[in-house]
């Protein structure tokens, strides 16, 4: 989806309210209530919408990963002057926070993932739950675009998808078995 006119990080990020969750403000775009989640809010205590670095960082994605028994996990990695992963993750006493540059080359690997799950052209939402497995939130902005994926536990070219973003952030979120 384009970026909606009431978007309040057209125009600046100092709208932004870190209550904004999943299930939000309803009278916010849909880009501005979707965040990484409330889970991990402790480490992430400044992370909005993707929409609010659309000015500084033209090309962004973000994983969220909350599973059932093993916790959850963030991932996000934009394309701006520098290619930036930052990762956090929360559960069974492995809290932490990381971000660093990284080398061209994983950009085009989680590139190549978003174009092989065909992302852009993917539906919101499939509704699919369980007990046992993982809710996955996939973003990502390319200038004004905007698309958020949700799915449980999924299979196929976005389960690849999700490993591409775990592999990239490295131990020890790479070593989280993705289901």
């Amino acid at each position: 989806m384009k970026l909606p006119a009431n978007c309040p990080h057209r125009r600046s990020a100092k709208n932004w309210s870190s209550t904004l969750s999943c299930g939000g403000d309803l009278d916010q775009p849909a880009c501005c209530r979707t965040t990484d989640g409330d889970i991990l809010r402790p480490f992430l205590p400044k992370r909005g919408p993707l929409c609010e670095s659309r000015d500084r960082t033209p090309e962004e994605y973000r994983f969220t990963w909350h599973s059932s028994f093993h916790g959850a996990a963030v991932v996000q990695i934009g394309n701006g002057k520098n290619i930036i992963l930052d990762w956090a993750r929360s559960g069974w006493g492995t809290n932490g926070r990381y971000w660093c540059c990284i080398a061209k080359a994983q950009w085009k690997r989680l590139e190549a993932a978003v174009l092989a799950a065909k992302f852009w052209g993917l539906d919101a939402d499939i509704d699919r739950l369980g007990c046992d497995g993982a809710q996955w939130l996939i973003e990502g902005h390319r200038g004004d675009m905007y698309r958020a994926v949700r799915r449980w536990s999924p299979d196929g070219a976005i389960h690849d998808l999700g490993r591409a973003f775990f592999d990239i952030a490295g131990p020890p979120i790479a070593d989280i078995r993705l289901y």
